[in-house]
């Protein structure tokens, strides 16, 4: 084995490490909280939206579940597992802060609830409600809720 062989194995073996720390700090001191906040703005009538959000996407005696949230981030679990990788990169390389690598991957994640949001088509709306609303998309009528998807920073206790 050459000199130059045991200097990249061990620069290596330091960027491996290091990685690993920042991983661990990306996924132990900061948490990317994504859905409807409690500042968020009340639909004009004054209902908050964190109600129809909870409404929707867990169900309640006259509107049946429709998981916008915890569906999509579980179905795009691999994808924020990705750039959860990509960022850490980012900033080992200093091209990017915890806090900002955080910031973009809970826009990317808003981006997806709203999308499904948007596309949600399952269990339709009742006919009386299509008729009132003319048209078919459950999760929408005004687009608010939609609007009201946000993410925020929050650090862990220990941190």
């Amino acid at each position: 084995m050459g000199f130059f062989s045991k200097i990249f194995r061990r620069k290596n073996k330091q960027n491996e490490a290091r990685l690993k720390i920042l991983r661990k700090r990306l996924e132990d001191e900061i948490h990317i909280d994504v859905g409807v906040h409690k500042d968020s703005i009340p639909y004009p009538d004054g209902t908050p939206t964190g109600l129809v959000a909870a409404a929707n996407e867990f169900g309640t005696s006259r509107i049946p579940e429709r998981s916008f949230l915890r569906s999509t981030l579980s179905e795009n679990e691999g994808k924020y597992s990705a750039l959860m990788e990509k960022a850490v990169k980012a900033v080992a390389d200093g091209k990017l802060t915890l806090e900002r690598a955080a910031n973009l991957i809970g826009l990317e994640m808003v981006g997806d609830v709203q999308e499904k949001i948007t596309t949600l088509s399952t269990p339709p709306n009742a006919p009386s409600t299509i008729k009132k609303k003319g048209f078919n998309n459950p999760l929408i009528e005004t687009g608010h809720l939609r609007t009201q998807i946000s993410h925020k920073l929050r650090k862990s206790e220990g941190a």
